[in-house]
């Protein structure tokens, strides 16, 4: 009988012990849910501080606060006036940045221009010369312009660099007219036995494509002004690659650009 209780009880003990240790290590687990709950929402409110001092200090910036200003409706007690000044001045400033942008683009207009007359190796591309403005418009540079666009007009750039070169080569030569004019229009009365064919082909002369001319007439004013002629070797003449005229076996080639070949007389010619 002793034993037998003795056995009960042992067994009791031992549920019991178990339970205790159970619910036990139930407490303790939540206590550790917890706490990393808290840490989480500890983490969090840390991030979300952090992103707040980041914003103030973008609405800090002097960009923004001044976008802050310009958008901010007109501060508790404001008058008409006020806000009429504040729109004067904010239309002030606009003006003053529009004209100092307009200063800015002249100015790299002048450059990029002064760059393609003075250096014969500079790149002049299709956006380099778009940035050229053409000066005053004279007689000389309306007959070079004119000249280019019938002899050269579907060449690439330096094409029409080279034709130019002839043109203004003929010029300082004591064998041709000392003026870009006469030089394109001598023996234009003579049909088909003029020195540029375009001026004695029976044609009339028609200027209908507007982009081609506004590009031949930024290379005239680039040749007028100076640009060093290195491409053609000091030619004076020129014809299309697909004719072989006489007279080019009587000349030195010195070079072949877009679809023409260049030619100089055999001896070095006296200029002006």
């Amino acid at each position: 009988m002793i034993q037998k209780l003795g056995s009960f009880f042992f067994r009791v003990g031992v549920v019991f012990g178990l339970s205790v240790t159970v619910f036990g290590d139930h407490s303790r687990a939540d206590r550790i849910t917890d706490a990393n709950d808290q840490d989480q929402l500890h983490t969090a409110a840390e991030l979300l501080g952090a992103e707040q001092a980041r914003m103030v200090s973008l609405l800090e910036t002097p960009a923004l606060a001044r976008l802050a200003g310009t958008l901010a409706a007109p501060a508790i007690g404001g008058t008409s006036d006020d806000e009429e000044e504040r729109l004067s001045a904010l239309a002030d400033q606009a003006d003053a940045e529009a004209d100092t942008a307009a200063m800015l683009n002249a100015a790299r207009d002048r450059t990029a221009a002064a760059m393609m007359v003075g250096d014969p190796g500079a790149v002049i591309d299709e956006e380099a010369l778009k940035r050229v403005e053409i000066g005053p418009q004279s007689e000389e540079w309306a007959c070079l312009a004119e000249g280019l666009y019938f002899e050269a007009r579907g060449e690439p750039i330096m094409g029409q660099i080279a034709v130019a070169e002839v043109i203004l080569n003929r010029v300082d030569s004591r064998r041709y007219p000392d003026t870009v004019c006469d030089v394109l229009e001598q023996g234009a009365h003579r049909l088909n036995a003029c020195q540029f064919s375009y001026n004695c082909d029976g044609q009339k002369e028609t200027i209908s494509e507007d982009n081609a001319f506004d590009r031949v007439g930024r290379v005239a004013w680039l040749m007028l002004e100076g640009r060093p002629r290195m491409l053609t070797g000091k030619a004076t003449h020129y014809h299309a690659t697909h004719v072989r005229p006489r007279w080019a076996s009587k000349l030195v080639r010195t070079a072949r650009i877009g679809d023409h070949i260049f030619y100089r007389p055999p001896v070095a010619v006296s200029q002006r």
